[in-house]
C-alpha cells in the first residue's frame, strides 16, 4: 500500500453535501434555512455555509479563519492541505475546480513567507489570474514580496529579498532561469495534468523538463490539478511526492442533457439558442465551443439575428471605437458585443480577453460569454451556467476528464450554490461517466520516452547519435544551440531534413538580400516558413509568410491594416483576423522564432558565410526580438501585462525604464496616469485604470 497516498474522497458524504447545497439553493430565504440547519451543515463539512449560527461552527471558523483574508475561513480539506504543505517536501493536490487550491497555496505563502517562490502556469491568462486576482487583491499582505513575470539573465536579482516569479512554462525551461535561480524555497506548478505524456506535443516535454529541473532546485514543491486519480510512477518523481486526492466541493454541478437528433452544427446552434432563450437574462452563462471556427459561425448565424442592444456605457462605446480602428469594424467579437454577447478565445487580443472578463463580471448588460478552452485552463470567472455545444472536435479525443472539467466551471461559492451544465448531446456523442473522470496519468518524465532520454542526455538513441555525428556536434552543443524545448524524434529531425532540401535556396536568397538591401523579407520568410512547415501547400506558405512579414514591419501595422492588405476571396474577414491575432500573439514569438533559431544554427554549422548568417539574424531573428521585446524585460513586462503593443514605446518615454518588478511598474503607471491618458489607446488606458 502506498503510504504517501491520501484518498480523502468519500462519495457518500459528498452526495449528502450535494443534496444539502441543492436544498439551500431551492430556498427563498437561504439565510434563514442556513441558520436553522447550521449544525447539520457543519457536521457534513460545509463550514463556509454553517457560518456563525451554531456553537461548533463559530469555534471552527474562528480557529481556521484565513490569515490572508479575514472574511474567509478555510474549509476542512484546505486545512489538511496546509498541514501537509507545512510538513512535506513534495505534494500533488487533486481537487475539483471550485475547491480553492490556488487560494490555499497563497495562504501558505502568506503564513510561511518562503523567500524565493516560483510559480509555473501553462498560459499568460493564468499569469494574469495570479497577479491581478490574488497579488493585487491582497496587495498589502504581499507588499514584502517583489513580483516578477519574466526572467532577465542580464540582471542581478537580489535574492536576499522575498521574491515571487510567476512564469509560463516556456520561460521556465530556458537555461537562463536555471543559471539565475539556483535555489527555490517554494515551487508551485499549476494544471499539472499537462505533464501527461503526449508525444505529438512539444509543450509537454517543455513542462516535464521544467518540473524536473525546478523541482531539483526546490526545498518544497506542490503540483496542482483538477481531479486525477493518481500519478503513475510517482515514486520516481523528485522527492517522491505525497498525493492528496479529494472530491470536496462547496458547490453542486448539475448536468442537464439536451438531446438533439443529428450531429449537425445547425441543430446544435438552434438548441443552444433555445437554452439561452429559456434562461433568465440576468443569469451569467458560459457557452463553450470546441473550435474558434464554430464559435465564429455561431456569431454569424445565430447571434447576428439578435437585435443590437442599447449601449449606454461610454466605456463600452470607446472600446468599440478602438477595436473598430485597430482590429476591424467587421470583427466577430464586435458583432457579438453589440448584441450583449462576450467572447474569450485564443484568437482575440490579450486586452480583449481582459475586457471580456471585466464586462462579464461587472456589467449586467453582458451575461453571456462565448468561449473555447482558453477560458477553461485555470481562469476563474463566476458563472451560473455553462452550455457545452459540442464535447469534441475532429482532431482531439474528448475525455470524461475534459468534460467534467468544463462542467466544474459552473457554480461559485456563496454566489451560485448550484451550477448548471447543459450538454447538447447528439446520438454520436459520448455519455460521460464521472467515475472515469478521475483517471491515472503518467508524466512523460517517468515514462522515459525517447525524447525525454535525449533531453536528459541519454545518448543510447541510435538516431540521435547519428544526428550528432552528421552535424559534427556534441550533446552539450546540441543542448545549448537547439535546446531541450523541442522533441528530437519529430521536430528537430524533421527540421534538419527540410533544411537540407532547402539549404541552397535559402543561401541564394540570403545572398540576394546582401546584394540588394532594399529587397523585402517576404521571399526569405517563405523559405524559412516552408522549412518549419515542410509539406504545407503553396497557398498556406504564401499567406502565412505574408502575415509574418507584415507583423515584423518596423511601422507596427495595426491588425486592421494587415487585414485590409490580406483580404481576398479566399480570406474571410473573421478567418483573416483570427489568424493574424494568433500569429501576432503566439505563433511568431514562440514556435516560429524557436524553430527559425534552429534553422539559423543548422546554417551556421553547415559553414554558411558570415554575411549569410548576419543577414538571417538581422532580417528574421533580430526583427522578432525587437517586435516582441525578447531582450528588453521592461517593455516585455508591459506587453505581458496586457498593454497594447503600439503604446509601449510611448509609455516607456513617459514613465522611464527604471523598474524591474510588477509592483514598481504599476507604481510608475499610477504616478503618470494622467500624463499617459491622452497619449495612449483606450485599451492600454483600460488596463492601467482597472489593473493598478
Amino acid at each position: 500500500m502506498d503510504n504517501r497516498y491520501i484518498d480523502n474522497t468519500n462519495e457518500e458524504i459528498q452526495n449528502i453535501r450535494d443534496k444539502a447545497i441543492k436544498l439551500i439553493n431551492q430556498q427563498i430565504d437561504k439565510n434563514e434555512f442556513i441558520r436553522v440547519n447550521s449544525s447539520s451543515l457543519y457536521n457534513m463539512g460545509l463550514t463556509m455555509y454553517a457560518g456563525r449560527d451554531s456553537f461548533k461552527s463559530i469555534i471552527y471558523n474562528e480557529i481556521h479563519k484565513s490569515q490572508l483574508d479575514n472574511n474567509y475561513s478555510l474549509h476542512p480539506d484546505q486545512v489538511k492541505i496546509l498541514n501537509l504543505l507545512s510538513r512535506e517536501e513534495a505534494l500533488i493536490i487533486s481537487a475539483p475546480t471550485s475547491f480553492g487550491k490556488t487560494f490555499t497555496v497563497f495562504e501558505y505563502i502568506y503564513i510561511n513567507k518562503p523567500k524565493i517562490v516560483v510559480m509555473v502556469v501553462p498560459t499568460l491568462s493564468l499569469v494574469d489570474e495570479y497577479i491581478k486576482r490574488v497579488i493585487k487583491k491582497y496587495k498589502e499582505k504581499f507588499s514584502n514580496y517583489k513580483v516578477y513575470i519574466n526572467i532577465d539573465p542580464n540582471k542581478m536579482y537580489d535574492f536576499t529579498q522575498n521574491s515571487i516569479f510567476i512564469l509560463t512554462h516556456d520561460k521556465a525551461i530556458t537555461n537562463d532561469i536555471f543559471s539565475v535561480i539556483t535555489e527555490i524555497d517554494f515551487l508551485v506548478i499549476d494544471e499539472v495534468y499537462k505533464l501527461e505524456q503526449n508525444i505529438s506535443n512539444d509543450r509537454v516535454i517543455v513542462l516535464n523538463i521544467a518540473y524536473y529541473e525546478l523541482a531539483k532546485r526546490s526545498k518544497k514543491y506542490v503540483l496542482l490539478a483538477p481531479f486525477i486519480e493518481d500519478v503513475i510512477n510517482r515514486d520516481k518523481l523528485v522527492n517522491y511526492p505525497y498525493f492528496f486526492k479529494t472530491d470536496y466541493s462547496p458547490v453542486y454541478n448539475n448536468v442537464v442533457f439536451r438531446e438533439i437528433r443529428t450531429d449537425s452544427r445547425k441543430e446544435r446552434f438552434l438548441e443552444c439558442k433555445k437554452i439561452l432563450d429559456e434562461l433568465e437574462d440576468s443569469s451569467k452563462t458560459l457557452i463553450y465551443f470546441p473550435k474558434v471556427t464554430d464559435l465564429n459561425s455561431f456569431i454569424n448565424n445565430i447571434v447576428s439575428e439578435y437585435d443590437e442592444i442599447e449601449i449606454t456605457s461610454k466605456n463600452v462605446q470607446n472600446f468599440i471605437a478602438w477595436a473598430s480602428a485597430e482590429i476591424h469594424e467587421e470583427w466577430a467579437f464586435l458583432k457579438a458585443l453589440k448584441r450583449g454577447f462576450l467572447v474569450h478565445n485564443g484568437q482575440i487580443t490579450r486586452g480583449a480577453k481582459s475586457y471580456s472578463l471585466f464586462l462579464f463580471e461587472n456589467n449586467s448588460d453582458f451575461n453571456k460569454l462565448l468561449c473555447t478552452s482558453s477560458l477553461l485552463e485555470g481562469v476563474n470567472t463566476i458563472a451560473e451556467n455553462i452550455i457545452i455545444t459540442k464535447p469534441r472536435n475532429n482532431d482531439n479525443e474528448f475525455t470524461a476528464f475534459d468534460f467534467f472539467n468544463l462542467v466544474g466551471r459552473s457554480g461559485r461559492l456563496n454566489k451560485y450554490y448550484v451550477g448548471n451544465a447543459f450538454y447538447i448531446k447528439s446520438p454520436e456523442d459520448i455519455l460521460y461517466d464521472k467515475q472515469l473522470a478521475a483517471h491515472k496519468i503518467e508524466f512523460e518524465l517517468t515514462a522515459e520516452t525517447e525524447d525525454i532520454k535525449v533531453a536528459l542526455g541519454n545518448l543510447d538513441n541510435e538516431d540521435f547519435s547519428h544526428f550528432l555525428n552528421e552535424l559534427g556536434i556534441t550533446f552539450e552543443e546540441y543542448k545549448i544551440n537547439i535546446g531541450i524545448r523541442n522533441r528530437f524524434s519529430s521536430t528537430v529531425k524533421n527540421l534538419f531534413e527540410a533544411f537540407k532540401k532547402k539549404k541552397s535556396e535559402l543561401i541564394n536568397e540570403l545572398n540576394n538580400l546582401s546584394i540588394n538591401e532594399d529587397k523585402s523579407n517576404f521571399d526569405l520568410l517563405k523559405i524559412v516558413y516552408e522549412i518549419i512547415n515542410y509539406g504545407a501547400n503553396l497557398y498556406e506558405i504564401t499567406n502565412s509568410s505574408l502575415i509574418i512579414n507584415y507583423l515584423l514591419n518596423k511601422k507596427q501595422f495595426s491588425i486592421r491594416t494587415i487585414v485590409n492588405l490580406m483580404k481576398n476571396k479566399r480570406n474571410s474577414v473573421d478567418s483573416c483576423i483570427n489568424k493574424i491575432i494568433r500569429y501576432k500573439y503566439s505563433y511568431v514569438e514562440h514556435e516560429f522564432y524557436n524553430k527559425a533559431s534552429i534553422v539559423y544554427y543548422f546554417l551556421k554549422i553547415s559553414k554558411a558565410s558570415n554575411e549569410c548568417l548576419a543577414m538571417f539574424k538581422a532580417r528574421i531573428l533580430a526583427s522578432i526580438e525587437t517586435v516582441y521585446y525578447i531582450n528588453d524585460s521592461n517593455r516585455r513586462m508591459l506587453f505581458e501585462y496586457g498593454i497594447y503593443d503600439r503604446d509601449i514605446n510611448k509609455i516607456i518615454e513617459i514613465i522611464g525604464n527604471d523598474f524591474e518588478t510588477v509592483g514598481e511598474m504599476v507604481e510608475l503607471l499610477k504616478k503618470h496616469q494622467n500624463e499617459l491618458k491622452d497619449s495612449i489607446s483606450f485599451m492600454s488606458n483600460f488596463i492601467i485604470e482597472n489593473e493598478i
